[in-house]
């Protein structure tokens, strides 16, 4: 997958450590129920050292964590355009189980250019109807 790097278990454990570490301080403990959680049971050996001992420098030893605000992980626009991509070929409806209301989707992701201006205007036309 071409985000599987990204944002990948590291990435979404260590926003979890973060969030509580502004919360209160972390103790061993904590943190290793949090990667249990969130990341792989292996990722405990590389994500507690790194933090404790201050390599990634978002944990003092301490278990506090000089980052004020909670973390967020918006979706870039390689990311966006991928997305869009997908909401428009119509084969994506075949994997779906849950019905999704698609044009909602793909107006959220209006404002991306996934192709140039005249071929996206093309793929409007040909596969959707503006909404009412």
């Amino acid at each position: 997958m071409i985000f599987s790097e990204l944002y990948s278990a590291y990435y979404n454990a260590v926003a979890e450590i973060l969030k509580a570490a502004i919360d209160h301080p972390l103790q061993g403990d904590e943190l290793r129920k949090l990667v249990e959680k969130h990341a792989f049971g292996e990722s405990i050996w590389n994500i507690e050292r790194s933090l404790f001992e201050e390599k990634w420098q978002l944990i003092f030893s301490d278990g506090t964590t000089p980052i004020l605000k909670e973390p967020t992980m918006p979706l870039t626009t390689m990311q966006k355009r991928w997305l869009k991509a997908i909401v428009l070929d119509p084969r994506i409806r075949l994997f779906q189980d849950e019905p999704v209301d698609w044009k909602i989707i793909f107006m959220m992701l209006r404002s991306v250019s996934v192709l140039p201006a005249e071929a996206e205007k093309k793929w409007q036309r040909l596969f959707w109807k503006e909404p009412d």
